[in-house]
């Protein structure tokens, strides 16, 4: 069995005889730091899924270390949470329900990949977090999961069978925000829940599809929206089936100064000329004001030089 938190293997007779252990933390061949599922096939060979480290290691009937396969991520052979798996030795298969990316992986018992299927809702041949697998003597596959709430029946191939559940259903889904308001360049990030009947509910953000409808006006990577230009949007959050909508209006940004600039910046008089000044306020939409009447003069030595109005020239 899978002492997981001790990160250890330990065997047992029939009878619950302590026969030995193997395993250690860490992340080399032989340690686990999360062994969560365990099968054996017909010659003794022991096969664990390590959810947080995302394989699978096959030891000998002994503990020896003999190979291991699958690392995170979502290409074929590769994992997010393996929680369990099951062994069909008649016809050389293994069977990993891929918790995350919601599917269940087939392979040979040397962990080569053979095929896949599934993908996320709550449809036939679908799931949401499948965590628990097993096998009968005719080669059905049973898939459980843990937030779908339902056990789906699969031939051998992967081809759905039948289905049943317990009382708790999906009740509908919900985004937030529903309205807001970004200014060009602000961003906002969006998250899609599912409620189920008996009062929870579950994230499914990482499986939600979101547009926009003017992509003018702003855009959408993954659940985050980014204003482009003034106007308003719909976001449509997509969920399986269902969807939910959110409208986001998109400002200009307030103008605000930049700085100002005096010209000119120097100059040379004789005694009795005169030189006019000019003030430039500089704003952030990329324009300038001339804001001369508004602003007061002065200098530094008025023995020398005097400064003063003259209306006439404005």
């Amino acid at each position: 069995m899978g002492d997981r938190d001790n990160r250890r293997i330990q065997h047992f007779d029939i009878n619950g005889n302590f026969l030995g252990k193997w395993g250690s933390a860490g992340t080399g061949d032989g340690q686990f730091n999360q062994p969560y599922g365990i099968a054996v096939d017909e010659w003794g060979h022991v096969y664990v899924t390590d959810s947080e480290l995302h394989r699978v290691q096959k030891f000998d009937a002994d503990g020896t270390f003999l190979s291991q396969w699958g690392n995170q991520g979502t290409g074929d052979g590769q994992f997010r949470y393996p929680f369990s798996i099951t062994v069909d030795s008649t016809n050389g298969h293994i069977y990993i329900p891929d918790a995350q990316n919601n599917r269940i992986q087939k392979f040979n018992l040397d962990g080569s990949y053979v095929s896949q299927w599934g993908s996320a809702w709550s449809g036939d041949g679908q799931f949401n977090f499948p965590n628990g697998i097993a096998i009968d003597s005719n080669g059905s596959v049973y898939v459980t999961e843990a937030n779908n709430h339902q056990v789906q029946k699969f031939d051998s191939d992967g081809h759905f069978l039948n289905r049943w559940s317990g009382s708790i259903t999906a009740t509908g889904i919900v985004l937030s925000s529903k309205t807001g308001q970004l200014i060009v360049g602000g961003k906002q990030s969006f998250q899609l829940t599912e409620n189920f009947s008996n009062g929870t509910s579950q994230d499914q953000t990482a499986n939600t599809t979101f547009t926009v409808s003017d992509p003018s006006i702003a855009s959408i990577q993954n659940n985050e929206l980014t204003a482009i230009s003034p106007g308003t949007v719909t976001v449509t959050a997509t969920y399986g089936s269902t969807s939910d909508r959110a409208t986001i209006t998109v400002s200009t940004p307030p103008v605000t100064t930049t700085g100002i600039v005096l010209s000119p910046k120097t100059g040379q008089l004789t005694i009795g000329g005169t030189l006019d000044f000019q003030l430039v306020e500089k704003l952030s939409d990329g324009t300038s004001q001339d804001r001369t009447a508004y602003t007061t003069f002065s200098v530094s030595n008025p023995t020398i030089a005097t400064i003063y109005w003259i209306m006439s020239k404005r």
